[in-house]
């Protein structure tokens, strides 16, 4: 298992605190709130909510399909047939014009109807999109790049070296030749920092406000100063006079306009955030970053795009989390991960609800035989009408995870926690191991959950799974194959073996993709949400490698909630 830090454009929002911590919407908020999604829960969803997915060349699956549409009642005209590769992996051409354009049809249809649409893919659906074939477009894209950095830098170093003479009184001495540190984007930023805050302590340029009669140079420095940072740092200094009591209600919406505009930048950039930047809208996302932010903002921009690179090579994606931007137009970055508007770190986001209708949740009815994947219907509804008993197994790292990395640390942290708050909250029995080694064969009678780690690509038969168990195990390809006969992956042994849900990677997902224990299971216990809910309430990306094997409408603990109220709290 690996971990890994990813480039992402920051979420901010603009609610300006005013008067003993009350808070109060200007003209900036009225504006987003135009396309501001509720945060709270519009209805459960139902069987007419799922659009079930099968492979016509694959036999067995369109039975499946069937299966799942009888026993929990979808409407037939939630049934979609295609014609798809009989393999585990599908290219990503075919992925496109035989799954996606298809599917998206399909998901305005239902939207038409009123419907609030999931997607089921069933047995037979490929699990891989591989990445690309070519990539002849690579080197244009990163001759953009250093010619848009080889602009900016000599720009953004000029107009420092206008402000130090400003700021000291010196005449100007601008310098038109280019220097070769000008493209050590780092080293330019630094220096341009350097020199603002220089200038806005000198006598000239003390303050950076629209509102004070200013001379001729600073004046000058001011307007030097908002090119470099943009409008929005010109908010953020009223947000912060504001809290700091120097300017009053009526200050704040003389500077309305101001304050408006930089909401409605930022907001684009919050969308931006969950699209990701590529060759098609690279252009499109500076023009905006330097409205907002800025020459500096712009230079940073680019220079992030060139320390990441294309990442093509990381384009590879389960197809259930590509499927989830299936109702997203005008495409997206492809390379590496998105975040996923659905999780609940981005609730208070502005105009979530928007990008959440841009999104799809997405699970599969899968395994070895199309026998299986049925039976995982057929447990959840036995679970859901008799309840699930058993013991929760955790299986934390323990001893010695001290002295692995600090990810790694941290998951094992997780784990740890989520034992507390079940002994603390939980009504099902509990066992924590936290020696090196896996549970071992025959261990864990009564299992009803589990979690833990790490043997990869090598289950342990250490369960007698009661039936409607869910559990996960974490490590790097635990979803790499659903079918391959002697395929020890945990994914597919778990089924084979008895659990109705799990989840897994298709491929090398690193540690940060896998949802938090802590948060994942709580949720299902609390009963308050079905599976594919609770998932994607918790897995932070999307366009990446992991896979929900289940029936996502499963809610184990409907008849009986195995968490008591008040675990919410517990932060």
């Amino acid at each position: 298992m690996k971990t890994n830090s990813g480039l992402t454009l920051a979420l901010r929002g603009h609610t300006i605190r005013i008067m003993a911590g009350k808070r109060i919407i200007l003209g900036s908020m009225v504006v987003l709130l135009l396309f501001l999604g509720l945060v709270g829960d519009s209805g459960a969803l139902t069987a007419a909510d799922v659009l079930v997915v099968y492979n016509e060349n694959f036999p067995g699956s369109r039975e499946v399909a069937e299966y799942y549409l009888r026993r929990r009642d979808v409407p037939r005209s939630n049934l979609l047939g295609l014609a798809l590769p009989e393999t585990e992996s599908i290219s990503r051409e075919e992925f496109e014009t035989r799954l996606l354009a298809p599917l998206r049809v399909a998901l305005r249809k239902l939207k038409k109807r009123g419907r609030k649409p999931i997607v089921l893919l069933v047995h037979g659906v490929p699990l891989l999109v591989r990445r690309p074939s070519g990539g002849r477009d690579d080197g244009e894209y990163r001759r953009l790049i250093r010619g848009k950095l080889r602009e900016l830098g000599p720009l953004v170093r000029r107009l420092a070296g206008r402000l130090d003479a400003l700021s000291k009184g010196e005449q100007a001495r601008v310098r038109e030749e280019e220097r070769e540190d000008d493209l050590d984007a780092p080293a330019v930023l630094k220096l341009a920092r350097e020199s603002i805050i220089r200038a806005l302590k000198s006598g000239a340029g003390r303050r950076l406000s629209p509102r004070e009669k200013l001379s001729d140079e600073a004046r000058e420095i001011q307007a030097i100063v908002l090119r470099l940072v943009g409008i929005s740092r010109l908010a953020k200094n009223i947000e912060q006079q504001v809290e700091n009591g120097a300017l009053g209600l009526t200050e704040v919406l003389g500077n309305n306009a101001l304050l408006k505009g930089s909401a409605l930048l930022e907001g684009q950039l919050v969308r931006v955030a969950f699209q990701g930047v590529f060759r098609g809208n690279a252009l499109d996302v500076a023009s905006t970053v330097r409205a907002s932010r800025g020459l500096l903002g712009e230079l940073s921009f680019w220079y992030g795009l060139q320390a990441q690179g294309d990442s093509m090579k990381e384009s590879a994606a389960s197809v259930d989390s590509e499927l989830g931007l299936a109702p997203a137009l005008g495409g997206y970055r492809l390379g590496g991960w998105l975040p996923n508007p659905f999780s609940e770190r981005f609730d208070r986001v502005l105009g979530i609800g928007r990008l959440r209708d841009a999104r799809v949740m997405v699970a599969r009815l899968d395994g070895p035989t199309a026998a299986l994947a049925r039976r995982l219907v057929d447990d959840a509804l036995f679970a859901e009408k008799n309840g699930l008993e058993g013991v929760f197994y955790i299986d934390a790292r323990g001893e010695g995870v001290e002295k692995l990395q600090a990810a790694y640390r941290r998951y094992d942290e997780y784990l740890l926690r989520l034992y507390d708050l079940l002994k603390k909250y939980g009504r099902m029995p509990v066992v924590l191991d936290k020696r090196p080694a896996v549970f071992a064969a025959g261990s864990c009678p009564r299992a009803a959950l589990y979690c833990g780690w790490y043997s990869l690509g090598k289950y342990v038969a250490a369960f007698q799974w009661r039936r409607g168990a869910v559990g996960f195990h974490v490590a790097s390809g635990e979803a790499v194959t659903l079918r391959r006969a002697n395929s020890e992956a945990w994914c597919k042994r778990m089924i084979e073996e008895g659990v109705a849900a799990t989840l897994g990677p298709v491929r090398e997902p690193y540690l940060q993709s896998f949802p938090r224990p802590d948060r994942f299971f709580p949720l299902l216990m609390s009963a308050k949400l079905c599976l594919i809910e609770v998932y994607y309430r918790t897995i932070p990306y999307l366009s990446w490698q992991q896979v929900l094997i289940g029936d996502p409408l499963y809610n184990p603990f409907r008849s009986r909630p195995a968490l008591r109220e008040g675990w919410e709290k517990e932060e």
